[in-house]
């Protein structure tokens, strides 16, 4: 696991017995860590201290099931330091929908998302008019609150373990104060200039917005506390622990301990001065007298309640199995029942827009239990992402923001400007201001919300400035430069692919098919089924044949001319801009009486020379093993997004699903970092949608399923350190590193006639982090040199004089 320092990361557990049986068992495992003092743990979360070198630190988690049988995971933590080689500079909008407020006069929407950022949205007269403003990167993990202090300050929390205090002035948003809390913070509440929050450990506190400090905190849970209000004279919480709490706001004295639950408490909340609710997942909704903390009345649910809120006088209760809201007067009167379809994740926060009119839902990814075929019980993920408006007299769906389906592809223009994202319904386009903030969104093409046509794909020319994108048997060809649908394509294509310049588009069903874009003619076609397919240049493109593990080379003629045979059956594929490295996903199914066993890998071919059989390059790189059992258990087919540098030496490799994304090297194979969506790893993750190099591979774009694209910019190293060692494996010969040296000062290091010696280098950053960058160095001596240079290997001439030989390393 790759993190970032100062930031909690849950770890999820999984036990596996030995008929094959998985059950979710991370609540029970208990960590420890190899460097206590450089990792913080809090429950199954971890921080490393933001003092902690980079490097390595190994977590231990031990779990002891019913029979006292104790097993135990590690997990290596990687710290890549405060923003070590590749920096998140910019994101979309998008992402679950965990809080939200309106500004003072009511004009905007501030929107906090699972991407870590804050949405903020001008209020229209109806919710096709409302317009993006700004989306402003606010912390390193979920914001789970968010509340405007004032016209020109508003405050945020996030799980991340922090809280911070934010201005705004002209436009330009700047951070005020920053709080780090012990435990990743899970909600909040805020009365004037008091915050009430709860935790992952079953803390509460009451901060103090004005003296920047807590008045007061203690453990008043077993588990996470999931929801919190507060009002004059109390502080309520609810927890995962089934319980519900009352506090005295003055100083964290408890009032009363409420069990009268079954299942964990999901929202609690005032109404009015008489009372207050308490709502849980046992399908149950009890009211409480404010002075007696007597119980008044209890009402029951067909179905799971996922958050309630009083807002205006009327009590908001959503549900899933379907989602829908239940709203009620202040006298508990049932006034509304509105369905929020598709029955798709959940609702994690409710807010009624300036007009009165409109109920807007923010939605989040949820797990359902359902039935196999074999009458198990099997957990699967619901997904359904950002808000959505519904009509508050009819519930008629009115219209969303963002993406509320996954996002399903994404595209980064050269210059970083714009970026496209896609759902099974929307299209947009993200378009970026000088200083990489996103200043507005554009919707380019949608499908009907509730009918089955669904966008499936997307590609590019190389400008950006026309998109092709499929609705059933319909490919699209877009001017992204004048907003205009310019021809259609009517064909079956499983997997389709646009030349760089436009010029041509390739398709395949169970055909493959070659056409001229300037009329839509068919050039040629061929009997062949592809699993994906890429151009190489304007003239060849490249398909993968899964069936016969191979990847066949089409010229422009759409004539089949070329190929290699893969390890593993091809999945997909993906060539580099150069057109001289191809890349492909290769899958070995493994089947037995009971399960199905998939292992992916990476292959990697040359293709600079067309005309010539391309070559591997390096054997294949193991990626992930998924496993599906005949009782639906386990997890189902991976599919994965590839990306190749220009020059060869770096891979993005993103899958579906709880995984990373994974910045491999290509030289060695091996991993240099991971990424991950600010919620860290879990069952939110539904995994990467797309990667990218872009901007002469000085940036990438991730975009993750959740709804939501980020990019990341390379950062310049400081500084370059060179290590000396014997190819028979003695021990490095660590050369000082040039901090602080004169310019151009050498090194030195005594050698014999005759030596052979390894040079490795390291770019060193401003923040203390290192990257092997030996592969992508390059070694040099001046002209006569006694030395002899292959790759990372410098050899002595025999008849070497005595004397200083310059020996330079270089990196780009």
């Amino acid at each position: 696991m790759a993190v970032n320092p100062g930031v909690f990361r849950n770890i999820e557990y999984v036990a596996r017995f030995q008929d094959g049986y998985e059950m979710q068992v991370t609540t029970g495992v208990t960590l420890s860590a190899d460097v206590p003092g450089a990792i913080d743990i809090a429950g199954q979360s971890i921080k490393v201290d933001p003092t902690a070198q980079p490097g390595d630190y190994v977590v231990t988690g031990e779990y002891t099931d019913f029979f006292g049988t104790t097993e135990a995971a590690t997990t290596t933590i990687t710290m890549y330091g405060p923003r070590t080689t590749w920096e998140r500079v910019q994101l979309t909008g998008g992402g679950y929908g965990l809080s939200g407020a309106w500004s003072p006069d009511q004009t905007t929407l501030a929107w906090g998302s699972s991407s870590g950022a804050v949405n903020f949205y001008t209020v229209g007269l109806t919710p096709s008019q409302y317009e993006l403003e700004a989306v402003h990167p606010a912390h390193d993990g979920r914001v789970v609150f968010v509340d405007y202090l004032s016209a020109t300050s508003f405050v945020t929390v996030s799980d991340d373990g922090t809280i911070k205090s934010w201005s705004i002035s002209n436009g330009v948003i700047e951070s005020v104060s920053t709080y780090a809390h012990s435990a990743p913070l899970l909600s909040a509440a805020r009365l004037d200039n008091k915050l009430a929050f709860g935790d992952s450990m079953g803390g509460v506190g009451l901060f103090d917005l004005d003296e920047w400090d807590d008045d007061w905190y203690g453990m008043y849970h077993d588990a996470a506390v999931l929801s919190v209000a507060l009002d004059e004279e109390a502080v309520l919480s609810g927890g995962a622990d089934d319980r519900a709490t009352v506090l005295q706001v003055s100083d964290g004295t408890e009032l009363r301990n409420i069990l009268t639950h079954t299942q964990p408490v999901v929202s609690v909340g005032f109404m009015g001065t008489n009372l207050f609710f308490t709502l849980s997942e046992d399908q149950t909704a009890s009211f409480w007298d404010r002075t007696t903390f007597d119980i008044v009345d209890r009402y029951e649910y067909p179905s799971t309640p996922t958050h309630g809120e009083y807002i205006g006088n009327q009590l908001y209760v959503s549900t899933v199995g379907p989602v829908a809201t239940w709203i009620y007067n202040s006298d508990g009167l049932l006034l509304r029942w509105l369905e929020h379809p598709p029955d798709r994740g959940e609702v994690e926060k409710i807010l009624i827009d300036p007009s009165g009119q409109y109920l807007l839902t923010g939605r989040s990814t949820s797990t359902r239990l359902v039935e196999s075929l074999f009458g198990g019980l099997t957990e699967v993920t619901s997904s359904f992402a950002s808000f959505q408006f519904w009509e508050l007299g009819r519930g008629i769906f009115r219209g969303s923001l963002a993406h509320s389906f996954p996002l399903t592809a994404a595209h980064a223009s050269m210059d970083t400007q714009r970026i496209f994202t896609q759902s099974p319904k929307r299209t947009l386009v993200w378009h970026n201001d000088p200083n990489g903030a996103t200043a507005t969104e554009d919707r380019l093409l949608e499908t009907g919300y509730f009918i089955n046509p669904s966008f499936s794909g997307m590609d590019f020319t190389a400008d950006s400035n026309t998109m092709v994108t499929q609705v059933d048997q319909s490919i699209f060809f877009f001017d992204t430069e004048n907003f205009l649908l310019d021809k259609t394509l009517q064909t079956l294509a499983r997997v389709f692919s646009i030349s760089p310049d436009g010029s041509r588009i390739a398709t395949s069903q169970d055909t493959v098919r070659l056409w001229d874009t300037t009329n839509l003619s068919l050039i040629n076609e061929e009997s062949r089924v592809l699993s994906g397919i890429d151009f190489r240049g304007n003239d060849h493109f490249l398909g993968a044949v899964n069936a016969d593990n191979f990847v066949g080379v089409w010229n422009e003629s759409g004539l089949l001319f070329n190929g290699v045979e893969t390890v593993y059956a091809p999945s997909q594929i993906f060539v580099n801009s150069t057109g001289e490295r191809c890349a492909v996903i290769t899958v070995e199914v493994m089947r037995n009486l009971l399960s199905t066993t998939y292992r992916y890998y990476f292959e990697f071919f040359d293709i600079s020379d067309i005309d010539n059989e391309p070559g591997s390059v390096g054997p294949p790189i193991f990626l992930l093993q998924t496993m599906e059992d005949i009782f639906s258990g386990g997890s189902a087919q991976a599919s994965f997004n590839i990306a190749v540098s220009d020059d060869n030496v770096l891979a993005l490799v993103g899958a579906s699903d709880d995984n990373p994304v994974r910045l491999l090297n290509l030289n060695d194979g091996t991993t240099i970092r991971e990424f991950l969506p600010p919620g860290g790893a879990g069952l939110d993750n539904l995994g990467a949608s797309s990667v990218q190099f872009t901007d002469n591979d000085t940036a990438v774009m991730i975009a993750w399923g959740e709804g939501y694209a980020e990019l990341y910019r390379r950062k310049n190293p400081t500084d370059l350190r060179m290590e000396l060692s014997f190819p028979e494996g003695g021990a490095p010969k660590i050369l000082a590193d040039r901090k602080g040296a004169a310019p151009g000062q050498p090194l030195a290091y005594l050698v014999k006639p005759g030596d052979e010696i390894v040079v490795s280098s390291f770019a060193q950053y401003e923040d203390g982090g290192e990257l092997n960058v030996t592969a992508s160095s390059v070694l040099s001596s001046g002209l006569g040199s006694p030395l002899t240079i292959e790759g990372a290997t410098v050899r002595v001439s025999e008849q070497a004089a005595y004397g200083d030989v310059i020996l330079s390393s270089s990196y780009e």
